[in-house]
Parts: C-alpha cells; sequence; structure tokens
C-alpha cells in the first residue's frame, strides 16, 4: 500500500518502488481519497488501473473499495 504524504509524492515513491520491483503492484488511494486502486509500471512509466470492486454476493452488490487505512499495514517501509 502506498498511502500519506500528497499525491505528488506518493507517485514519486510508487515510481521508485515499481522500477526496482516492476512486477509488483501496489495499492494506494485515488485522486479523492476515497478509493483503492492499483499502480503498475508501463514502459516505466507508473499507471493507476480502475478501482479496485468488492466481489459482492454472486457478482452483485459489488462496490468500490475504500482507500487504504493506517490500521491495514503490517510494516511501515517508509
Amino acid at each position: 500500500f502506498a498511502y500519506g504524504g500528497n499525491p505528488e509524492e506518493r507517485i514519486t515513491m510508487i515510481a521508485e518502488y515499481l522500477t526496482k520491483n516492476p512486477d509488483k503492484i501496489i495499492f494506494g488511494p485515488d485522486d479523492s481519497g476515497n478509493y483503492r486502486i492499483p499502480w503498475y509500471l508501463d514502459n516505466g512509466n507508473p499507471m493507476p488501473g480502475e478501482p479496485v470492486r468488492t466481489s459482492g454476493f454472486f457478482g452483485l452488490l459489488s462496490s468500490f473499495m475504500d482507500a487504504p487505512k493506517p490500521e491495514e499495514f503490517g510494516k511501515l517501509v517508509k
């Protein structure tokens, strides 16, 4: 998860991590801070994906996942 800071700082940190770990995906908040989105590396550039949806009940009643919260982190990296 990428959490905290302003969006520019977060993107810089995401880019640094993904450059060192190109096969990984990082989840962070969208620009509004409401939803969880994946970030991945595309041709050397960090790219945001679509908001993550919950599975719902048999595919029905799904919703977008909330942005990451501090209590979800097991270990603070930076």
